[in-house]
Formats: C-alpha cells, sequence, structure tokens
C-alpha cells in the first residue's frame, strides 16, 4: 500500500507541534527557575545577607557557575 502525500503531510504536521510543545515547556521551565532565583536573591537580601553570601547560596543551590550567578545577581540585587 502507498502512503498519500497526506499522510506525511500530517506526520509532518504532528511532528512540529511536538516540538513545539517542547519548546514551550523548556521556556516554561527556564523563566519559572529564575523567577525562584529572583525570590531568593530577594528574600535573602531583605534579610540583611551581604551580597557576597548571598551570591555564594544562589550558585550552591541552584547549581550555577560563577558567571551566570553574577549576571543573575546584576538583575535583581537591589542597591540601596
Amino acid at each position: 500500500m502507498i502512503l498519500s502525500d497526506d499522510f506525511y503531510y500530517q506526520a509532518d504536521m504532528n511532528a512540529i507541534r511536538s516540538y513545539e510543545r517542547n519548546e514551550g515547556r523548556e521556556e516554561g521551565r527556564i523563566e519559572s527557575r529564575e523567577e525562584v532565583i529572583k525570590g531568593m536573591i530577594e528574600a535573602l537580601q531583605e534579610l540583611g545577607i551581604s551580597r557576597n553570601l548571598t551570591s555564594a547560596k544562589v550558585s550552591e543551590k541552584h547549581f550555577l557557575d560563577e558567571n551566570c550567578t553574577e549576571q543573575l545577581m546584576q538583575k535583581y540585587w537591589r542597591e540601596i
């Protein structure tokens, strides 16, 4: 039996939709993780924890390298 072009078209569309759903999920996980880190930075700052100790804790708890942690600290640490 020869499969029709429509069969291949539907298979391609299903694969595209699946890929897009997976991409959306990944973006959501990244955004969610960053929100958690933002909350941690803000909470530690409000508790009076130093910037250096906050940075070390964020890096330790979220398994981030120094460069990534510093970018997040610059983004969310509020200078008083």
